[in-house]
């Protein structure tokens, strides 16, 4: 890292202006339009210092002048050679020299051209420097691109085909239609409903007491072991096998007077559930043993002789 160079106040203010010798000779006099040295002011000074000293002090003075408009810089041969401004011309008559600073005034006399017969001389003209070009005219600005094309819309779905009519509610006063019979010989297997054929489940595979739909007994035929009637489950299963209008039978103990007693319901209704009750039991007639019949089975014909 390196300190910034530091820019003193004097080599500020002479780089704040051109200097240029006119017509770009390197060396020589000035002269005005006229062809004479013009009007100038004269400093001279006979201080042992470096010529370049004393050639920027001249170039300072016109600088600080701010209606100089040029200067003419001149220092003794020997001066030069020697680097000093204050030196002896010839050794048989010493002499001592100065250098001389001319500043020209624009306002009294301007320097045009430059007498390069005169030597050990120099002439600059103090010219501003140019003002920056301005900047170059703003673009407008470019027009938003045209939005995309909006894409096709897919094609229409073809309409869905309409659902079939629903058929007319039946008339109250009609009656309801018939499931469709039986072929003969499946009359005639099923009419027992006692070998095998029927089968039984419990509603919502749940023991209990039998309930129909909305929480009522049903329809049912009550048979009690007092009476004569089945008293076991088997009994109450075969007496709702051959029964073609039962649908389903209950069986349960209950007890009085310290003795048991068998209970047996046989529903024409279809039990859709149970409700829990202990020692009792809930079987649905069927075929598959998972659904109920819906229809009551008949009797066949009887078969030809």
């Amino acid at each position: 890292w390196r300190e910034p160079r530091r820019v003193s106040p004097r080599s500020r203010l002479l780089c704040m202006w051109f200097w240029e010798q006119p017509g770009g000779a390197r060396g020589g006099a000035c002269r005005d339009s006229s062809g004479t040295a013009g009007t100038y002011n004269t400093k001279t000074s006979n201080s042992a210092i470096s010529v370049t000293r004393k050639h920027g002090d001249c170039r300072l003075l016109c600088a600080r002048d701010t209606l100089c408009v040029a200067y003419e810089f001149w220092a003794p041969p020997m001066c030069l050679l020697k680097g000093v401004s204050r030196c002896l011309i010839a050794s048989t008559n010493p002499v001592w020299e100065d250098y001389h600073c001319n500043t020209y005034r624009g306002t009294v006399s301007t320097p045009t051209w430059v007498d390069t017969t005169v030597a050990d001389t120099v002439c600059y003209v103090k010219t501003a420097p140019s003002p920056p070009s301005p900047p170059p005219p703003m673009r407008p600005p470019l027009p938003p691109p045209p939005p995309p094309p909006p894409s096709p819309l897919p094609p229409p779905l073809p309409p869905l085909p309409l659902p079939p009519p629903l058929p007319p509610p039946p008339s109250p006063l009609a009656p309801s239609p018939l499931p469709p019979p039986l072929a003969p010989e499946a009359w005639w297997t099923l009419a027992p409903c006692i070998g095998g054929i029927c089968q039984w489940y419990s509603p919502l595979n749940k023991q209990g007491a039998c309930r129909t739909k909305g929480g009522s007994l049903g329809a049912f035929e009550l048979f009690l072991g007092s009476s004569g009637a089945p008293v076991d489950e088997a009994a109450c299963r075969h007496a709702c096998a051959s029964n073609r209008t039962c649908r389903g039978f209950e069986h349960g103990w209950i007890s009085s007077r310290n003795a048991l007693f068998a209970r047996c319901e046989l529903h024409s209704s279809i039990p859709t559930h149970t409700v829990p009750v202990s020692g009792y039991q809930c079987l649905v007639k069927s075929l598959d043993g998972r659904t109920p019949i819906h229809h009551i089975i008949r009797w066949p014909s009887p078969p030809p002789p």
